[in-house]
């Protein structure tokens, strides 16, 4: 894909589930391990030899840190912001006060 900004390559879903797994640091058994699965259903996933379930995949982005939209197609919208630039917290993610 071509882009304003250069190249941008299109990775497949195993590919993407793969780079964001190794930006945990985790090796498949440990991150299978944390998210409460086998390390063959990580490794089938990342190998796209399965589709991981929306549970699965949920949690994976989770731990990852990465946008769950990105996992899924590859494409992530921009994520809203506030009049100051400040992104806004989704509703329900409020930090507890005390």
């Amino acid at each position: 894909m071509q882009s304003d900004v250069g190249f941008i390559p299109e990775l497949t879903l195993g590919q993407r589930l793969r780079v964001a797994r190794e930006t945990t640091g985790l090796e498949q058994r440990e991150f299978a391990a944390e998210l409460g699965t086998s390390r063959q259903t990580i490794g089938a996933a990342e190998n796209g030899r399965t589709k991981p379930r929306e549970l699965l995949l949920r949690a994976w982005a989770m731990r990852t840190g990465v946008n769950l939209e990105w996992l899924r197609t590859g494409n992530a919208k921009t994520p809203p912001s506030g009049d100051d630039g400040v992104l806004a917290r989704h509703e329900g993610f409020e930090p507890p006060t005390f």
